[in-house]
């Protein structure tokens, strides 16, 4: 088995057989080898990211690359206090706007900082214990209405760094 210091390796290689295609290995995180780690007092993504925010502040939280004439920029990042503050501010201004209580928020957009921290303001975060359906700008169109449809409110998030309510 191939291991590093973050990651081991569970299950080889294998080639196309029987009309199935080949695979790749199957890596899982070195730390969590015996099994994932019981984290006390956390039953929900939620509570895993606001845990994070307390733990870990100024760590990174989420990266992006802008590009700039063409061309790629290094990365930049956001710190958990950074994005648990955006957090925050999108449950407020959803609340704002009328979200209830089984409220449903379809969030639309690329797969971005954006998008994951749209996705942190979720059922468990607020008490009106909204539905959140996410939509990737990559999904067919129908996927996308389906989103509008089922939504009271819709997030759209964008890749600009700006917020479309």
């Amino acid at each position: 088995m191939k291991t590093s210091d973050w990651t081991i390796e569970v299950e080889p290689a294998r080639a196309a057989r029987e009309g199935l295609p080949a695979a790749g290995p199957v890596y899982k995180c070195a730390k969590a080898k015996d099994g994932f780690p019981h984290l006390t007092n956390v039953s929900t993504c939620y509570e895993l990211f606001q845990r994070s925010v307390k733990l870990y502040p100024e760590r990174p939280c989420l990266g992006y690359r802008n590009t700039v004439d063409g061309q790629v920029q290094p990365f930049s990042y956001i710190t958990y206090t950074e994005a648990g503050l955006k957090v925050a501010q999108i449950g407020s201004a959803l609340r704002a706007i009328g979200l209830t209580e089984h409220g449903r928020v379809g969030v639309f957009g690329a797969n971005s900082p954006e998008w994951m921290i749209a996705l942190q303001v979720n059922p468990h975060s607020y008490p009106q214990r909204a539905l959140f359906l996410s939509a990737l700008t990559a999904l067919a169109l129908a996927a996308i209405r389906f989103t509008q449809l089922w939504s009271h409110h819709f997030l759209a998030t964008a890749t600009t760094r700006q917020w479309v309510c």
